[in-house]
């Protein structure tokens, strides 16, 4: 069997699955965010877990607790439908690299409304801007260039939720545009792939 879970809100969008033991059937469920993290809170990184379900009811087991909880009615967002099928820029980074300049940068604008940086992708590099009242700052990175150069402004918090999900020592960004959606994944592994949609700047 296979568990596949899909989360977002208006900014972000995440897509994970994993294996999971036989069950009695397939179902697709939409359940509280609250409920999910409270789940996450009980488990170990190999706890295994029993799921049990109905259309309007959840039940998870851990252990010796089991969590009840109702579940939404209707249709969740497919991923499909969201998720870009190609892209005109993809960058090869390494993890560690990105997450550290990433974090200087937004030292500088911690407090502001929408954690504004921008990455500006180049041949060979990527370089990391970010401004606020106080200054200003410019990192770069090393990166493999597939496809066009290309300027994306974002929020760092987004940003780095995804790259911090992700395992592998390198990973990859895909875009098209400076205002529609890129992903994020692992090179290798594919069970987990986020989306985050870029800020409009008065450049954009």
């Amino acid at each position: 069997g296979k568990l596949t879970a899909t989360a977002l809100d208006g900014f972000r969008m995440a897509w994970s699955y994993c294996d999971a033991g036989e069950g009695s059937g397939e179902m697709k469920l939409v359940c509280p965010a609250r409920t999910l993290s409270e789940i996450s809170r009980m488990l170990d990184s190999d706890e295994s877990l029993r799921v049990y379900a109905d259309k309007y009811l959840l039940s998870v087991g851990v252990k010796d607790t089991v969590i009840t909880s109702r579940l939404y009615v209707g249709e969740f967002v497919k991923k499909e439908n969201v998720f870009p099928l190609s892209f005109a820029t993809k960058v090869t980074i390494k993890r560690a690299e990105l997450i550290n300049s990433v974090e200087r940068a937004s030292v500088l604008i911690r407090g502001e409304k929408d954690n504004l940086i921008l990455l500006d992708m180049k041949a060979g590099k990527v370089v990391i801007n970010a401004n606020s009242d106080i200054g200003k700052i410019e990192e770069t990175v090393s990166a493999e260039l597939e496809g066009k150069e290309l300027k994306v402004a974002m929020n760092s918090k987004y940003l780095l939720d995804a790259v911090k999900a992700l395992e592998e020592e390198y990973i990859v960004l895909s875009f098209n545009t400076a205002v529609t959606p890129f992903t994020l994944e692992n090179v290798e592994d594919k069970t987990s792939q986020y989306l985050v949609v870029p800020l409009r700047t008065s450049n954009n």
